[in-house]
C-alpha cells in the first residue's frame, strides 16, 4: 500500500490526461484515492469504490477524511491529512473507515504530495488497506485462546479436557491458520504473477527477490537472480543513466521512471520502462525498492518501422517532385503553343488544321490528369467502406471511365461474381490494371482478358493482356512507388494497387507472361 504512492506520483506528474491517470490507479490493488487541498476526492479507482459501496460518482466531490470515516476517527483522519500537507509522506495510519450502508470496517492508511513538472503542489494521493480479514482472523485468534485459557482454569484441579474437546479446539486454529495461510498468499501471488517484470532491491542495488517472468525472459533461474546487483542485468548504454536514477531515489526518495536497456543472459538487449515503489521497514525508513519493468521490444519496432516508413515516404515524395516537375511541364508547352497558334492563325486555318491542334491539347490535359490521378490515389489514405457489390457492375462502371483504343477489345467474364469491397476503391485498382494493359499492347490488334475463378476459401480475379509480357528481372521491382518502363507513368499505379489491395485484406501477385491475380479471401 505504502509503496504505491512514489509510483503514482511519478506517473501524475508525467502523464497529464486523466483517464491514462485513472487506468494507472485502477491497476493499484488497494483503495487509491486522489484528494484536493480541502480533502475532496478527485480522482479514485475501483478497490474504494467497491469497498465502500458507493458509486464512483458519488465519491467524487466528497471530504474522503470526514464524510467515508466513522465518527470516532474523523478527528484523528483530518489531523493525519494535514500532516500529508506537511510532511510530504505519512504511513500506516490506521482508521475505521464507513460504508454507504453504515458499516464500518478497519483500514490503514498512507498519504503523499502530488507535486507537477514544476514542483508546486497539485494534489494529493491516499492509499488504503482493508484490515478486515486480519483482524477477524486476530480475534478469533484472541477469542480462541480466551476460551481456552477460561476452560482451562474451569478444569483446573478437576478433569482434564476431553479428547473431542481437545480435537474441536485443535481443528478450530488449524483453520485460523490456514486462513492467515491464504491471505500471506494472496499477496504473494499479486506479485510473483505480475505480466511485467518485477524486482526488489535492497538500497545499494542487490537484488532481493523478483518474480518468474523477470527470471525467465532475461534467461536466468530465480536463484541465479537472487543477491546479484541490478547493474548485471543492466545493458552498458543504460548502466549511467540507472546509476543517477539511483542516486536521485537515495536523495529524494523518489523513483524517475525511465527507460533502461536490459541484459539478457545470452547477451541480447532490450528496452524496458522502469517504474517502481519504495520498501519499508517497521520503523518506516526506506529500505530498498520494488521496480516493475515493462518490455518495450515491440513499441520500439513499431516506432522503427515507422520511423523507416516515413523517411521512405519523404524520399519517395523528394523523387515524385523532380519528375513531376518535368512530366507535367511537357504537356503545359504542349498546350500553351496550341494555344498561341490558334490565336495568331485561327481566322486563316481550316478544320483539317485546327483539329490536331486539339486533339494535342486533349492529349496533353488528359497526361496531367492521368498523373494527377495516380498521385492522389498513392498518397490519399481514406476509410474502406465495403458493401456487397457485383463484380461485373463494377468492371462495366471501370471501363466506362476509359478511353478503350479501336485496337483493343476486352474479355469480360461470363458469371458474375459478388464481392465484400469498397467499390470505388477496387474501380481505381481495375482501371491502373486495364490501362497497364492498354499500354503494353500499344499499336497492336490485342485483347484484355478478365477472369474470375472461385476455390476453397477464396475467390480470384485474373487480369492479362496480349502485349508482349513482363521481362522476368523485374518482377522483384515491379509493385515498388515510382518504378516503371513507361516514358510518362508515374511509377504508382501498381503500388497503388497493391497499397488497396491489402487494405482490404486481398493479395495482388503476377504470373508471367502478364497476368495479375487479385486473390480475395472470402468474406464471413
Amino acid at each position: 500500500m505504502r509503496t504505491i504512492i512514489s509510483l503514482t506520483c511519478e506517473y501524475t506528474q508525467q502523464l497529464p490526461h486523466r483517464d491514462t491517470v485513472r487506468e494507472i490507479l485502477e491497476t493499484m490493488p488497494e483503495m487509491v484515492g486522489v484528494l484536493d487541498e480541502d480533502g475532496k476526492i478527485v480522482e479514485c479507482n475501483h478497490h474504494l469504490v467497491q469497498n465502500t459501496g458507493y458509486e464512483r460518482n458519488e465519491l467524487i466531490g466528497i471530504i474522503g477524511p470526514v464524510e467515508l470515516v466513522a465518527e470516532r476517527d474523523r478527528e484523528r483522519a483530518m489531523r493525519e491529512f494535514e500532516k500529508v500537507k506537511t510532511n510530504e509522506i505519512n504511513l500506516n495510519v490506521p482508521i475505521l473507515l464507513k460504508r454507504k450502508n453504515g458499516s464500518v470496517f478497519p483500514t490503514i492508511w498512507s498519504g503523499s504530495i502530488l507535486r507537477n513538472g514544476e514542483d508546486s503542489i497539485s494534489g494529493y494521493i491516499v492509499t488504503g488497506k482493508d484490515l478486515s480479514g486480519i483482524y477477524e482472523s486476530n480475534e478469533k485468534w484472541l477469542r480462541l485462546q480466551q476460551e481456552l485459557d477460561r476452560e482451562k482454569m474451569e478444569v483446573m484441579g478437576k478433569t482434564e479436557m476431553s479428547e473431542p474437546q481437545t480435537t474441536a479446539k485443535y481443528d478450530e486454529l488449524r483453520k485460523t491458520c490456514k486462513l492467515l495461510s491464504k491471505m500471506e498468499e494472496k499477496y504473494r501471488n499479486l506479485y510473483e504473477y505480475l505480466p511485467d517484470l518485477v524486482r526488489s532491491s535492497s538500497d545499494n542495488g542487490t537484488i532481493l527477490d523478483c518474480n518468474a517472468n523477470y527470471a525467465k525472459t532475461l534467461g536466468y533461474t530465480k536463484d541465479e537472480v537472487i543477491g546479484k546487483s541490478v547493474f548485471d542485468h543492466t545493458s552498458e548504454r543504460s548502466i549511467r543513466e540507472l546509476a543517477n536514477g539511483m542516486e536521485e531515489w537515495k536523495k529524494t526518495g523518489r523513483i524517475l521512471v525511465q527507460t533502461i536497456w536490459l541484459r539478457r543472459k545470452d547477451g541480447l538487449e532490450f528496452p524496458a520502462l522502469l517504474s517502481g515503489t519504495n520498501l519499508y521497514d517497521d520503523r518506516g525508513m526506506v529500505v530498498g525498492r520494488t521496480v516493475s519493468l515493462k518490455d518495450m521490444t515491440e513499441i520500439y519496432a513499431a516506432k522503427e518501422e515507422l520511423e523507416t516508413e516515413m523517411v521512405k515516404r519523404l524520399m519517395t515524395i523528394g523523387q515524385l517532385t523532380s519528375r513531376l516537375t518535368h512530366d507535367i511541364r511537357n504537356p503545359l508547352t504542349i498546350i500553351h503553343n496550341a494555344s498561341e497558334m490558334l490565336k495568331t492563325r485561327n481566322q486563316g486555318m481550316n478544320e483539317s488544321e485546327i483539329r490536331p491542334l486539339f486533339e494535342m491539347i486533349d492529349k496533353s490535359i488528359s497526361r496531367i490528369s492521368y498523373q494527377i490521378d495516380d498521385i492522389l490515389n498513392f498518397v490519399r489514405s481514406t476509410e474502406i467502406k465495403k458493401e456487397h457489390c457485383s463484380l461485373l457492375e463494377i468492371l462495366d462502371s471501370t471501363l466506362a471511365k476509359i478511353r478503350l483504343p479501336h485496337n483493343v477489345k476486352v474479355s469480360l467474364p461470363e458469371g458474375d461474381l459478388e464481392v465484400y469491397c469498397d467499390k470505388v476503391k477496387l474501380e481505381v485498382i481495375f482501371e491502373n490494371l486495364i490501362d497497364n494493359a492498354i499500354q503494353a499492347i500499344d499499336a497492336n490488334n490485342g485483347t484484355i482478358t478478365i477472369k474470375t475463378e472461385s476455390q476453397a476459401g477464396y475467390d480470384m480475379v485474373e487480369i492479362s493482356d496480349s502485349g508482349p509480357g513482363i521481362p522476368p528481372g523485374m518482377l522483384a521491382q515491379i509493385f515498388e512507388p515510382l518504378f516503371t518502363t513507361k516514358r510518362s507513368g508515374t511509377g504508382l499505379g501498381l503500388a497503388t494497387c497493391k497499397n488497396l489491395a491489402e487494405q482490404h485484406g486481398w493479395t495482388i501477385g503476377v504470373r508471367l507472361p502478364s497476368t495479375f491475380i487479385i486473390r480475395m479471401p472470402h468474406w464471413k
